[in-house]
């Protein structure tokens, strides 16, 4: 990435490390940085800290003293779930047609569910629940589907922290597979520590939609009283939902959700990144990076971040 191309940065603090994006001027998009923070290049640069839309303000200003002291000159925060919309709205030159979307983020080890109203150039959510269940739960319910099988060929490792340590972490490798690709079944050699027995361990893909798509329906449940509190307060439904996060990328999950929201429109991120990219594409409009024309109508300079 070259110097000129570094001069709009977009940062997060997520689960699974700290993640970056740029704007790229000449390809006129945000993009993702590598994950080796050293090449970033950052110190100095204009930046938008992106956070967790319940975050409190002590967690911010924590947030916030942290990437001043990396060397980032942070200028604006931004919620995940407004970075998210702006991402759609990037890609849509701006309009998506509706007044209020609902955002679907899953996270590691949870998920957020919020409402989100557009007026113009303001982005700004309304109603956000946070529920406990996330992308780790497939991993957890996927390892359990795995220990059934153990037992089952007197290979039971219950107990043993070590062999169950290692056999999560390999079903979380299995999951990344399975939703990356359409084949009928995922197999790979567990080797346990606990007896040093190779065993051929496999899942077939309608048990591991099974298994995604409960998640999704825990989601759903959770959502229906969002919806309930939102209809109270007099909002009107969402004309799109944008589900986005880890499980984004599995099919299953987004047909899930399509089936939920019938009429609704549901657009499903493939990447985890797609809060960056919207906050990474919204710092370059409003600091006049992004170049595009505005006596033909296309330049669109979004309201203030949270």
């Amino acid at each position: 990435m070259n110097e000129k191309d570094q001069a709009y940065l977009a940062l997060q603090y997520a689960e699974e490390g700290e993640k970056a994006a740029v704007y790229d001027r000449r390809l006129k998009r945000p993009l993702c940085l590598p994950d080796k923070r050293e090449t970033w290049n950052v110190r100095g640069k204009p930046a938008v800290l992106v956070c967790p839309v319940a975050m409190t303000a002590a967690e911010k200003c924590k947030a916030k003293d942290r990437s001043l002291a990396e060397g980032y000159a942070v200028r604006y925060m931004m919620s995940e779930a407004e970075a998210i919309t702006r991402f759609q709205l990037f890609q849509n030159h701006g309009s998506l047609g509706t007044e209020f979307v609902k955002v679907i983020n899953i996270h590691t080890y949870y998920t957020d569910l919020t409402l989100v109203r557009i007026q113009g150039d303001v982005v700004t959510p309304v109603l956000c629940q946070k529920i406990m269940t996330g992308g780790q739960q497939l991993t957890f319910n996927l390892t359990e589907y795995y220990m059934n099988k153990l037992r089952r060929v007197n290979g039971d490792i219950r107990g043993d922290h070590a062999s169950i340590h290692m056999l999560r972490d390999m079903a979380e490798e299995a999951k990344l597979r399975v939703a990356g690709n359409r084949l009928p079944e995922d197999a790979f050699i567990f080797r346990s520590p606990k007896d040093h027995i190779k065993y051929r361990l496999r899942v077939f893909r309608e048990d591991y939609e099974k298994m995604a798509g409960e998640i999704m329906e825990t989601i759903f449940r959770y959502d229906a009283k969002l919806v309930k509190k939102s209809a109270a307060y007099g909002y009107p439904a969402p004309g799109t939902v944008l589900l986005a996060g880890g499980m984004s990328e599995c099919d299953v999950c987004a047909e899930a959700a399509r089936r939920n929201y019938g009429n609704i429109r549901v657009v499903a991120y493939k990447g985890k990144s797609a809060a960056l990219l919207g906050a990474a594409g919204w710092l370059a409009e409003k600091e006049g990076a992004y170049g595009m024309d505005r006596s033909a109508g296309q330049y669109v300079q979004y309201g203030t971040a949270l």
